[in-house]
C-alpha cells in the first residue's frame, strides 16, 4: 500500500505488525479511502465501531508529530544529499523535474525538531 509521506508514522508500526508492505510518496495513497473523503469517513467509523471508542479517544492515542516541508537548490546529486541526512526524524528528499532543485519533507516529534532537521539537510545539501 502507498501512503502520503506525511501520513502518521504509526501506520508503519501497524503495517509491520500485520506483515504488510507500506511505501510512502508525495503523490498520496493508492487506496480509495485515501482519495475519497466519504470512503475515509466510512473506514474511520468502521474502526471506531470495532474499537468501541469515539474519534476524540482515537486521536488521543496517536502520538503527536510535526511536519516541515521546504525546498532548496543544490548542485549536489540526490545520492550526495542522502549521505548528509542526519537522524532525529523521518526525512524525504525528492528532486523537482527541473535539475538542481529539491523538496525536503521532515517528520519529527515536535515542530522545533522538524524545522531544525530541515535546516540541517538544506545547509548540508547546499555546501559545494
Amino acid at each position: 500500500m502507498t501512503v502520503s509521506f506525511s501520513a502518521h508514522s504509526s501506520l508503519d508500526e501497524l503495517a509491520n505488525a500485520g506483515e504488510a508492505r507500506l511505501t510512502r510518496g508525495f503523490s498520496g495513497g493508492d487506496e480509495l479511502w485515501q482519495r475519497d473523503g466519504v470512503m475515509l469517513a466510512a473506514r474511520l467509523m468502521e474502526h471506531m465501531a470495532r474499537s468501541g471508542c469515539g474519534l476524540f479517544t482515537l486521536c488521543e492515542r496517536l502520538p503527536s508529530l510535526s511536519v516541515k516541508r521546504t525546498s532548496f537548490e543544490s548542485e549536489r546529486t540526490l545520492s550526495d544529499i542522502a549521505d548528509t541526512i542526519v537522524g532525529g526524524g523521518r526525512v524525504l528528499v525528492t528532486p523537482y523535474r527541473s535539475g538542481g532543485k529539491y523538496c525536503v519533507e521532515v517528520q519529527a516529534l515536535n515542530s522545533e525538531t522538524a524545522r531544525e532537521l530541515a535546516l540541517q539537510v538544506t545547509k548540508a545539501a547546499c555546501l559545494t
